[in-house]
């Protein structure tokens, strides 16, 4: 039986505004390869019993267990995941926040082929939201093998299958990705003959996979390996028969892409939460890992509205 975390808090300027919002969701999930959902491999407990458990076994619990900052939500449950043996934490790293160290073994790829390498969870809210905000800080080791692209968390909605190749029906999903040279964009899952042209321009570059996701605005912003980036995602729900939903990408406070015309929905869905995935691919040959690779992540947050710091 192993431990999921999340990371701890991130500090916000106003901090008698985020204690009134706040709601602290600390969770325990059993590690079964990668399973199918179940109330089986979700485990809830209340902070105080977090901490605890944190406190009396930190040394057999290899990353964290607890935090995700939150505001005006119902507790969120985790559900299944896989990679965990992939996880290092805490992360020896010259950073004043505590860093979580993923690890891709050599030839590792989608989690789905077996050969597994980075890690991946869901939270489910107990109520789908219509807007929410997603942050992260991430870091790939320095000279990080690109290799031709891999995956970054994002946020779900509908259920937790919604990736690999779903036809996304009933599901949406969008995530960021890096591509070859460390480019990024926004990988959407979204009902694909419900989307209005205007998807496939987004710039610089945008494809539309008939098998799998859209690529939506490659090359809009880049990685480069050795440095932090702080990444944030918006997500608004279309109306129910309009092309209205919309999202925006940010890299370092610069809004990097934006589209107000995604059908992410065409049945009552909401955002059910964070789809917390990192690995290489693809599904294809040609997406493994050249050698071992490692990322870095620190200050994840989500809540329902944008910073007032960000350009909108």
């Amino acid at each position: 039986m192993s431990y999921i975390w999340s990371l701890p808090l991130r500090q916000r300027r106003n901090r008698t505004t985020v204690v009134a919002v706040l709601a602290i969701s600390c969770v325990l999930l059993y590690w079964i390869g990668f399973p199918s959902p179940g109330s089986q491999n979700v485990i809830t407990v209340s902070p105080q019993d977090c901490y605890r458990v944190i406190a009396e076994n930190e040394d057999m619990i290899p990353y964290a267990a607890c935090h995700i900052q939150k505001q005006t939500w119902a507790p969120a449950s985790f559900v299944y995941g896989f990679g965990s043996q992939n996880v290092h934490y805490p992360a020896s790293l010259d950073s004043p926040q505590p860093v979580m160290k993923v690890e891709y073994p050599k030839n590792s790829i989608n989690p789905l082929s077996g050969r597994v390498g980075g890690v991946g969870w869901f939270t489910h809210n107990v109520h789908p939201s219509q807007e929410m905000y997603f942050q992260y800080d991430v870091k790939f080791q320095h000279g990080f093998s690109w290799v031709k692209g891999g995956k970054l968390p994002g946020m779900y909605g509908g259920r937790t299958e919604c990736s690999g190749g779903n036809t996304a029906l009933d599901c949406f999903s969008i995530r960021l990705m890096w591509r070859k040279n460390g480019d990024g964009e926004a990988y959407l899952y979204v009902p694909k003959d419900e989307q209005v042209p205007d998807i496939s321009k987004i710039p610089p570059k945008t494809e539309v996979n008939p098998t799998y996701g859209i690529s939506a605005g490659r090359g809009a912003f880049q990685f480069t390996s050795g440095q932090w980036d702080t990444v944030g995602m918006f997500v608004k729900m279309n109306d129910i028969g309009s092309a209205n939903g919309l999202f925006k990408i940010w890299v370092n406070k610069k809004l990097v892409i934006q589209f107000d015309k995604v059908v992410w929905r065409t049945m009552d869905i909401g955002i059910d939460g964070i789809q917390f995935e990192t690995f290489f691919g693809g599904s294809r040959p040609g997406f493994e890992a050249a050698e071992q690779s490692f990322s870095y992540f620190r200050n994840v947050f989500y809540a329902t509205q944008v910073p007032a710091d960000l350009p909108q």
